[in-house]
């Protein structure tokens, strides 16, 4: 969305949708948001809510991946997320909770990612190699592959072209 308020693209897809709520269960399969990263962005911010329901290592992941962007929990509940491996990433410094709402928001400014649960930081990185995010089109939650499913209900995902506070 951008700060005027206009929508820059919808995207619908085919999962479960759980009873007396909006969002959708994505148990053994994925979803694509089209294009939304076409376009190099210095700042961004990626939010949605997320019930998740299995913790393994690389569930629940998205993006084409390191050495681009990439966000994934970890076996142990943790969230990681950022450009590339070592200090160009966060690792949340406390674990998620399963079959429970939690709000994510990771925010990019320039060389900077932080990543909040709730409300709260739950840790930044700064990058001497990567900036923004984009260029790679499609953000992709992707479902193939060795413990790669979603195993999570997603709600209110917004991707905003500015770093929110």
């Amino acid at each position: 969305m951008y700060a005027d308020g206009s929508e820059s693209n919808k995207t619908s897809c085919k999962t479960t949708v759980q009873p007396n709520t909006l969002s959708a269960y994505f148990e053994n399969a994925g979803f694509t948001i089209p294009n939304i990263f076409s376009s190099h962005y210095n700042e961004c911010t990626i939010e949605f809510m997320i019930y998740p329901t299995a913790f393994k290592n690389y569930n629940c992941e998205a993006g084409p991946g390191w050495g681009t962007y990439m966000q994934h929990f970890n076996s142990d509940g943790t969230f990681t997320c950022g450009w590339a491996t070592g200090q160009h990433r966060i690792t949340s410094s406390k674990a998620f909770t399963l079959n429970e709402w939690q709000h994510v928001a990771i925010v990019i400014k320039d060389n900077s990612i932080t990543l909040y649960r709730n409300g709260v930081s739950m840790g930044n990185a700064t990058s001497p190699q990567f900036s923004g995010i984009g260029g790679f089109g499609d953000l992709v939650f992707t479902s193939s592959g060795e413990n790669k499913c979603q195993n999570a209900k997603y709600d209110e995902i917004r991707i905003w072209n500015y770093a929110r506070s």
